[in-house]
Order: structure tokens, then C-alpha cells, then sequence
């Protein structure tokens, strides 16, 4: 009944027929109570479980480790494990959404992948003529994190590659779904559906393809650590994620600690050292206010974040802005979808093997996954930053007459709606191909966490501003990627009156949060938004972070006794661009 009632209380909240809720008949639940650790040096873990009463549970990634026991004994205390360990956390179930769009009319075609029978719908670069010269993803593997893989489908089958797939929920090698959990399946067929006369083909058909299944059920962090790290170092050179936190405006929520140092380490240490590729869905949640920077794994600069674009020459009207967002591809939204593989026979979204409704930016993040793997097919030498690059330089800038569109000082062109345009990928496997890789590891210039003691008030109608000098040596002697700002205040009237936005030096501005009157939680606490909009320019020179305090709904009557919008009190911030010296400058 519990459970019953969870799903009711998720479906109202979401209020989108087109944005899924983890089904409830999951199969036989996992009845175990775990904690990730993080171990001392020279600790051995699984001394450590024994002495405690734990099952060893097996590694995350190194240094961290799971411990398991008999659920009925969760309430038993756990303060002598705390003593002997660096750090601890009991894994709790978190909420997950896959981020599709399935409710819009069918569509046959492709229209996607080579413009429609005219050839001028929006499209990703007619990728054909790239398969044509044997550009078509061999030799790399996409790794699907999703709700499993149907690999018996026979336009998965030939591309399949058991050796790095896991079902992670259940602690299996076979990936394969439940019944209706047909949303990697889709997910994989839109990167690389094999060429082969079934359904359609993928962006990359001769790609491999791995399923991670994390989203059987509820995951913890460390399902979702296992998921973005399993055999990063061993094979799957791009992770592809259709999912995320609540669509609905009113989250801010990101990885967790085990995961993000999952992807960390995977960063750091995948793909022989140049850095696993994590390609994420923008989200779904335009309708609720919702924004890219509200979600922390799709705004990590660790990732490439997507939206969707419509066959109408715009953006979805789901499709989340920000100043995070790298691209948009055509998806669902306008009068066509997106065709893609289904579970076989009638135990998916169609009745048939395959689906014409696919769409969201579920189906935009594995068009560019499938894109990735064409570029690292002719140089997978590409580190992860340099496939940052590739594609923003690949980019079509799109509905020019939009006033979202905005030059910054490196004459770059982005939009908090589309990004910086559609990714070519025909012209990204040819500034692939000659490539030279950005300076490695990337240079932090950080203005240092600023707290306020006291905290700065913000009334209602004003805004305070923030200044950092960044000393960034020489003029234009500094490559600006990506630009991260940390921040911690209190809205007792509901965080849903706050606007931040950052600009830079050259007079570029990056809205990192947006007004609005859904989200009534009182605490930003450390939240880092991050902005790509100022790829390409100078760090040196002054900074400015406004932050505001907004009536979302001006001219409404409020109840005095409540006092109206209060004051908003900032308690830190921080600045911190990451990029590289240009060499020759110092």
C-alpha cells in the first residue's frame, strides 16, 4: 500500500502523462541494508565487514567499498564502523526519472539523421555519408545506463557486448529488462541500431553497445557509481544517461558522494587516461521552470548535457535551458518523433519490434553519444575536454532570429535555450580527425570560498553584486572552459525567488538560477552551477555574481500576516574557472 501510494504521490507531482515513473513490479527487492565506506590506508575491507557483522559487498571504485547485512538489522548502531573508517553512508533509494516523450503522434522516418524526404528538416549532418566512407562508430563502445538492454533485439544483437554490460540493480551479468522497461533499449537503438533492414539505424550502427541497468527499481549512490564506472578503464568509452532527478523545478540534486567520485576516477583514469565520455539528457522540465543547473549530473562540466529540438526549427517546449547546455538534437516535441528499437513483439512501448514514438531528451542524448563514438572511431586519442571542444566547434547555430542568442568575448555564439547550436557530425569527425589535445589537467583559478558573517540580506526587488578580480596572469593568455560557481544562502520565502546570474570580464552573462514560484525549499546549500558560456574567452580581469530576490508573481495579493517576500540571506560564494594556459603566453 506504501508503495502504492509513493507512485501515486510521484505520478501527481510530475504531471506529465510523457515523463516516466519508475514502474512498481521491479521483481524480487534486494532485502539488504548497505553502507559505502570509504577505507583508512592500508585497511582491509573485508576484515573490516567480518569484525562488524557485514558481507563484504565488493568495490565501487578504489578506496571505496560496499558493506551489506540483513535489512532486519539496520536499526543495530554503527558507531564502532564509524571509528575505523575515513567516511560512511547508509544507501537509501533515490527517485530517478527516465527522460523520455512518448505521448506525440508515430513517425516512420529519420528525419533525425538525414533531413526527411527533402533533406532540409533539422538533422545531425546527414551521418550516412560519414557510413558511406566507413566512419561508423567500430572500434568504440557505448555503454547504455538505463533500465536495461533487450540484447536478443536483432538490431542491438550484433553490437552487444556482454563482457562489459552489468545489471547493477541485482547484481547480475545479463542486463536484460522487465517487460514495459523499454527506455535503454530505445535509448541504445537511437546511438547504434545495427544496419541491418530491422527497425531503424543508429547514429553510430557499427558501435558497441553495453547495457548498465541501475534504474530496475529505485537506485542508491552506489548503483549509480557502479553504472557510471563500470569498465571505464576496461572498454566502455562512452556512457550514455536518459535520466535524472525530478523534471519538476522544485530539485536541486546531483551525484551523490560515491558517485561522483565514480565518475571522477573514470574521468580521470578511463579510456587509457584520456577520460571516459558522459553524454546526459537536459531534461524535460521547461513547463515547471525547471532549468539544466537544477540538475547536477547533467551540469557537471564532467558531462555533455543535450536538448531536444523539434522538426518545427525550435526548441521542445520540454527541453530545459541553461547556461550549462552544449547542444540540442532533433527529438520529439513538433509534429515528428524519433524511431528507435522496442522490445520484441508486444512487451514494450509498440506492439511491434520497434517504436516510432521515441523523443525527449532521452532520445537527443544518445544521438550525441552516437557522435562521439564516430569521432573517437578516427581519433580516440580525444581527451574528454577536447570532445567538449570538437562539438562545439561542430555546432550549426540554429533559429538565428531567437533572441537567446548571445556572442561572447571569444565571438563563440551560445543560448540558454539551444546551447551552442546542433553538433554537425560530419564536420566533428573532420576536426576530430587533426585534432591537437588541449593541455592536460585543466588550471583552476578560484576566487576562494567567500563566507559572509554576517550573511547578506537581499530584499525583495533588489540585488547585491559580487566582485572577483581574477588574476589570471597575462591578458588573453588563459583558455576559459568551463565556469563553476558554488553558492549557499536562505529564502525563507522559498528559493524560488532567487535569480543568479554571473558575468564575465567581456560582458557575458550566464543566467545560473531562475525565479520561479514552484520551488518553496529554503536552502541553497554548496549548490555549484556551472556555465559553458564563456568557453573560449580570458579568465583576467573582474568578475561579477548578481544575485537577486524576485516576486515571481508580481501584483498578487498576499496574506500581511505572512509578511510577503522576504528577504533572501546570502551566506558564501565562490568563482572558479577551469581551462588552460595558451601556450607561449607565459
Amino acid at each position: 500500500m506504501k508503495v502504492l501510494l509513493l507512485w501515486l504521490i510521484l505520478l501527481f507531482t510530475v504531471g506529465r502523462g510523457w515523463i516516466f515513473v519508475p514502474n512498481v513490479d521491479r521483481g524480487p527487492e534486494r532485502k539488504v541494508h548497505t553502507i559505502a565506506i570509504r577505507i583508512r590506508d592500508g585497511g582491509n575491507p573485508r576484515d573490516l565487514a567480518k569484525r562488524h557483522g557485514f558481507r563484504y559487498g565488493g568495490q565501487v571504485v578504489p578506496g571505496y567499498h560496499l558493506l551489506e547485512r540483513p535489512i532486519e538489522h539496520r536499526n543495530h548502531s554503527l558507531d564502532k564502523l564509524s571509528e575505523e573508517v575515513e567516511w560512511m553512508q547508509e544507501q537509501t533509494p533515490l527517485v530517478r526519472v527516465k527522460r523520455s516523450n512518448i505521448a506525440d503522434p508515430l513517425w516512420s522516418q529519420q528525419w533525425n539523421l538525414h533531413g526527411g524526404s527533402s533533406g532540409h528538416l533539422p538533422n545531425v549532418g546527414h551521418v550516412q555519408e560519414l557510413w558511406d566512407r566507413g566512419v561508423d562508430g567500430r572500434g568504440t563502445t557505448i555503454a547504455v545506463v538505463d533500465d536495461g538492454l533487450q540484447h536478443t533485439h536483432p538490431d542491438i544483437a550484433p553490437n552487444y557486448r556482454p563482457a562489459q554490460s552489468r545489471d547493477v540493480s541485482y547484481g547480475r551479468d545479463d542486463p536484460m529488462p522487465h517487460n514495459r522497461d523499454s527506455h535503454g533499449t530505445a535509448a541504445a537503438g537511437v546511438a547504434a541500431a545495427r544496419q541491418n533492414n530491422v527497425c531503424g539505424v543508429g547514429v553510430a550502427p557499427r558501435a558497441g553497445l553495453a547495457g548498465l541497468r541501475i534504474l530496475a527499481g529505485y537506485p542508491t549512490d552506489s548503483t549509480e557509481a557502479i553504472g557510471e564506472s563500470y569498465k571505464c578503464d576496461q572498454g566502455n568509452d562512452i556512457f550514455s544517461n536518459s535520466w535524472g532527478p525530478i523534471d519538476d523545478g522544485r530539485h536541486l540534486e546531483g551525484p551523490g558522494h560515491v558517485t561522483a567520485e565514480a565518475m571522477r576516477y573514470c574521468i580521470e583514469r578511463g579510456r587509457g587516461g584520456h577520460g571516459a565520455i558522459y553524454v546526459w539528457a537536459g531534461g524535460n522540465g521547461r513547463h515547471y521552470g525547471d532549468d539544466v543547473n537544477n540538475d547536477g549530473y547533467a551540469n557537471s562540466r564532467f558531462t555533455i548535457a543535450v536538448g531536444a529540438f523539434t522538426d518545427q526549427y525550435r526548441y521542445a517546449d520540454y527541453s530545459e535551458p541553461g547556461a550549462a547546455l552544449l547542444c540540442v538534437v532533433p527529438s520529439s516535441g513538433g509534429t515528428r518523433h524519433i524511431v528507435s528499437t522496442d522490445l520484441l513483439g508486444s512487451a514494450g512501448a509498440s506492439h511491434t519490434d520497434c517504436t516510432r514514438s521515441f523523443g525527449g531528451t532521452s532520445a537527443a542524448c544518445p544521438t550525441v553519444a552516437g557522435i562521439v563514438a564516430l569521432m573517437l572511431q578516427v581519433n580516440n586519442r580525444l581527451g574528454w575536454r577536447d570532445v567538449q571542444h570538437v562539438l562545439i566547434h561542430s555546432c550549426n547555430r540554429t533559429d538565428i532570429r531567437s533572441e537567446s542568442w548571445t556572442q561572447n568575448g571569444a565571438n563563440l555564439w551560445h543560448s540558454h535555450d539551444y546551447g551552442f547550436g546542433i553538433p554537425d557530425a560530419r564536420r566533428a569527425v573532420s576536426i576530430a580527425r587533426t585534432w591537437r589535445n588541449v593541455p592536460r589537467p585543466a588550471t583552476i583559478y578560484s576566487s576562494g570560498k567567500k563566507d559572509l558573517n554576517p550573511s547578506l540580506s537581499i530584499p525583495v526587488g533588489d540585488e547585491k553584486a559580487l566582485f572577483w578580480d581574477c588574476p589570471a596572469g597575462a591578458k588573453d593568455s588563459f583558455f576559459v572552459e568551463h565556469v563553476e560557481v558554488t553558492i549557499s544562502l536562505y529564502a525563507s520565502s522559498g528559493r524560488g525567488v532567487v535569480q543568479v546570474v554571473l558575468c564575465s570580464p567581456s560582458g557575458m552573462c550566464s543566467i545560473l538560477a531562475r525565479a520561479t514560484n514552484d520551488d518553496q525549499a529554503t536552502d541553497i546549500s554548496d549548490w555549484t552551477y556551472m556555465s559553458l558560456r564563456h568557453w573560449g574567452e580570458g579568465s583576467r580581469g573582474q568578475w561579477k555574481l548578481r544575485v537577486r530576490t524576485v516576486d515571481p508573481e508580481p501584483g498578487k495579493k498576499r496574506n500581511p500576516r505572512n509578511g510577503g517576500i522576504r528577504p533572501v540571506y546570502l551566506h558564501s560564494w565562490e568563482i572558479r574557472t577551469h581551462g588552460y594556459r595558451i601556450p607561449g603566453t607565459y
